[in-house]
């Protein structure tokens, strides 16, 4: 499991912990994790898309610098989810 993964986890098991009235928390959190899936997937499909095309079509990889840096910054938001569960 990386980061993100344990980060998101973390949260998760916090939330479920949390004995928040009318499992406010909870809530929170899970919509919180959900946004960080959607967000997630739609930069994998793109980093796993790039590759595939330069193999295949010849096309260049652009941008490959605001992917990581993205990817950073969905590990940071899952970190910061974490650490406010």
């Amino acid at each position: 499991m990386g980061q993100f993964g344990a980060f998101t986890l973390t949260a998760s098991t916090k939330a479920i912990e949390s004995t928040s009235p009318g499992d406010a928390t909870f809530t929170t959190v899970d919509g919180a994790l959900r946004q960080l899936e959607v967000a997630r997937d739609a930069l994998a499909g793109k980093i796993k898309a790039e590759p595939e095309a330069a193999a295949f079509d010849n096309a260049p990889i652009h941008a490959a610098a605001a992917q990581i840096h993205a990817c950073q910054g969905l590990i940071r938001s899952a970190q910061q989810l974490a650490a406010a569960s």
